[in-house]
């Protein structure tokens, strides 16, 4: 059981369950350094084997509910050796491996569940999630 989480959704196939114990929020929204190219938007369903839930639509405007970050700033939080790799050609897989990060409060009363937001950028690639080639993405 956890206090609050973060997770992606990226492609198509991607799904996140859950399974609520008391009453919850859901907010959809974009990270991005830069929203004055950004257009369009994401509708994400969610629904319920539960007979009085009526499927619901949350939309994401990729501007209007897009966190802008500095593109500076985030550039300077690079620590060599500690948070940031530099991947040649081939394949990666990245995973969480282990975590006691404390970020949500320092009397947690609950389990936090590991995550971190990874800004993949600068070359071409292609997430196995997607099959998309990108030059730029959050996950």
């Amino acid at each position: 059981e956890t206090g609050a989480t973060w997770t992606t959704l990226n492609g198509y196939n991607k799904k996140l369950q859950l399974e609520v114990k008391g009453k919850a929020v859901v907010c959809a929204l974009f990270f991005d350094v830069n929203n004055s190219d950004n257009n369009g938007e994401v509708n994400l369903l969610v629904s319920s084997k539960k007979p009085f839930f009526k499927p619901q639509t949350i939309t994401v405007n990729s501007k209007k509910n897009c966190y802008v970050l500095d593109e500076q700033v985030i550039s300077n939080l690079k620590q060599p050796s500690s948070n940031f790799v530099e991947l040649e050609p081939g394949n990666y897989k990245i995973k969480i491996r282990e975590s006691n990060a404390t970020y949500w409060s320092s009397e947690q009363k609950f389990q936090l569940e590991p995550w971190a937001l990874l800004w993949i950028k600068d070359g071409k690639f292609i997430s196995n999630v997607t099959g998309l080639e990108v030059e730029e993405t959050w996950c």
